[in-house]
């Protein structure tokens, strides 16, 4: 915008005819030069001939700034040309007040000399209004008593009181609520204090820089959950910290395991806490914030890897995965909120509870590892830039929680098996020895670790490793001990439970001794039945090698339990058979020939021993010792 311009309108000033009188003149020159003495004509010429020069070089000076003052000539134009028209804006505009001023005061005096006035009257107003139609009047002001004025200012005084009075309550008020908001700040500050002491960390919200929020999520976790983990702090009306979760995460969530009995529940654990108060610390509401988004992504993955882990009897049904755990009973996750009405469980502290507590607490410690694996990950130097895009690894969380499961009912089966077993041949009068299983876990690697990883991390990996446990059974006869190997694994190329048996023999003679070292069972049925076989061929042993029940037994058909023996000098022929289940043993016998007292053949004879019985007086041993007298 140009610099306003300045421009007088005052007339030039006419030239006064006095000062160039002689007598001014000779007044002047006696003030400039002095006295006419010391004025001469050489004097005179010197100074033309100076002002001459000064006027040449004032007009080089001129030139030499014509071609600066030549480029603002066009805008000093134009400047001057908006400052006149400004000017004559303002001169019409002063013209038409003036005009009416002019025009009220001259029909204000037509009342008074119409004559006079109507010279000085425009012809618009004229022709407007008629003469004498504006007039004026004196009114004296009335005067009041000594009483109104009195009143008067009682009046005022009250007005003044009634306002002080208005300004201090008000005063008042603001001080009242001034220490009530220092009160709900102080309250607000101390709590949020107490959150930033407990070591969460505050941060302002991305899209509210005003409002200060807690992170309590978790830096490793997928992005679903990790951007749902951060809450605002914010104040309510009491000056509490009101923790605001969003729409998404309002309310507590909790994963909760159940065993389940035919469908009815033996055992829980897992329970929404309740808020039944409302002065819970803010502390608190924080940590039941974390633990619900960590069992609900805890949720999401289990069921992720679920779908993979179908043909090993796992279902997903809506929000429930059910595990397989033994023939009667099952494992059921699910993601129990506030709104969802819990089925209460009368049950002691029984072994269901602590199975379904287990489970939990390993759940989290795995979700955790993978939280740590995570973060192991995103320190190592990224992958090659492909074109397709990487998927997300599936975390390893259940499988392992199945795996031990598996393992530990095919344990518990075949420990069940050998128990019976070891019954039966307890009221036989036999002894079947058995070893507690080995532990599935490489603990050993604990002791080994390297540097790299922390203790934590390797007893987790051991947890996490395929399983395996032996159970060692040492025979009836003394001289061979079987060896079972049960290994459980769902990684590929092993997928399910491995059983084999081994046979360690401590004599060459044995009737074991064409059975493979090895084998290999498809099914816990199957190494029942071949156990079974084992135990029934080392009694068979035991008795052609017994000297209780006589001499020269032989094993006429080893796997179809028969003994026999044949007296060449009284054509005498014994035979046994010998059968064994996990309930029974069985012993059939016959005798026959001619000579002594046996004429013909007998009868078949038959003893047998069960599970359920009470040990009888006399075991196998005697019992065919009496037979054979």
């Amino acid at each position: 915008m140009a610099d306003p311009i300045s421009i007088s309108l005052r007339a030039w000033p006419a030239q006064d005819a006095g000062k160039e009188a002689l007598p001014s003149l000779i007044s002047r020159i006696n003030e400039q030069r002095g006295s006419f003495r010391n004025i001469t004509e050489s004097k005179l010429e010197e100074e033309a001939q100076a002002a001459n020069i000064s006027q040449a070089s004032i007009e080089d000076q001129t030139n030499s700034l014509s071609g600066v003052d030549s480029q603002d000539a066009k805008t000093r134009r134009e400047e001057m040309s908006t400052a006149r028209e400004e000017i004559l804006k303002q001169v019409l505009q002063a013209y038409s007040e003036s005009a009416h001023a002019l025009d009220f005061v001259s029909l204000l005096l037509t009342t008074k000399t119409p004559r006079q006035a109507e010279i000085t009257m425009s012809a618009f107003l004229k022709k407007s209004l008629p003469l004498g139609c504006l007039d004026t009047d004196v009114v004296q002001i009335p005067q009041k008593s000594e009483a109104e004025k009195k009143q008067d200012e009682l009046v005022s005084v009250g007005w003044k009181m009634q306002s002080l009075d208005s300004v201090a309550d008000s005063l008042l008020r603001s001080a009242t609520r001034l220490e009530q908001e220092i009160e709900r700040e102080t309250k607000y500050w101390g709590q949020v204090l107490a959150v930033k002491e407990h070591g969460w960390s505050l941060c302002r919200l991305p899209r509210e820089k005003h409002t200060l929020g807690v992170r309590y999520g978790f830096a490793e976790a997928h992005s679903d959950f990790h951007d749902r983990g951060l809450a605002a702090l914010r104040r309510d009306a009491d000056g509490n910290v009101d923790l605001d979760r969003g729409i998404r995460s309002s309310k507590d969530r909790v994963l909760r395991v159940r065993v389940l009995n035919q469908g009815k529940p033996t055992g829980s654990y897992g329970k929404v806490p309740d808020h039944v108060f409302d002065d819970v610390p803010v502390e608190t509401l924080i940590m039941n914030a974390r633990n619900s988004i960590f069992d609900e992504e805890l949720h999401h993955e289990l069921h992720r890897e679920a779908r993979s882990y179908i043909s090993h009897g796992i279902r997903c049904i809506d929000d429930r995965i059910l595990l397989p755990y033994t023939d009667e009973k099952e494992i059921e996750i699910d993601l129990l909120s506030s709104t969802k009405d819990e089925a209460s469980i009368d049950v002691d502290l029984s072994s269901d509870n602590l199975v379904a507590g287990s489970i939990a607490i390993s759940l989290r410690i795995l979700l955790s590892h993978a939280h740590r694996q995570n973060l192991r990950r995103r320190t190592l130097a990224p992958p090659r830039i492909t074109e397709n895009k990487t998927p997300r690894p599936m975390y390893t969380i259940l499988r392992p929680i199945v795996e031990n499961l598996q393992h530990r009912s095919t344990i518990n089966s075949l420990q069940n098996f050998l128990n019976q077993v070891t019954q039966t041949l307890l009221a036989a009068g036999l002894n079947l020895g058995i070893d507690k299983p080995t532990s599935p876990y490489y603990l050993k690697s604990l002791t080994t670790t390297s540097t790299s990883i922390s203790v934590t991390e390797a007893f987790i990996h051991a947890l996490t490793t395929p399983l395996q446990s032996s159970i060692t059974i040492r025979l009836p006869s003394g001289l061979t001990t079987i060896k079972l190997e049960v290994h459980t694994s769902l990684q590929q190329p092993f997928s399910g439970t491995n059983l084999q048996s081994s046979i360690l023999l401590s004599q060459s003679g044995s009737t074991l001794a064409s059975i493979p070292e090895l084998t290999q069972s498809t099914s816990p049925a199957a190494l029942e039945d071949h156990v079974l076989h084992l135990v029934q061929l080392d009694i068979l042993s035991l008795l052609a090698s017994s000297r209780d029940i006589g001499d020269n037994w032989t094993i006429v058909a080893a796997h179809a339990g028969e003994l026999g023996r044949t007296n060449r000098s009284t054509g005498i022929s014994d035979r046994i058979f010998i059968s064994l289940g996990k309930d029974h043993l069985d012993s059939h016998w016959q005798r026959r020939g001619q000579g002594l007292n046996l004429v013909g053949t007998q009868e078949w004879q038959t003893s047998t021993w069960e599970r359920s019985n009470d040990r009888k007086a006399r075991g196998l041993l005697a019992t065919i010792r009496e037979a054979f007298k």
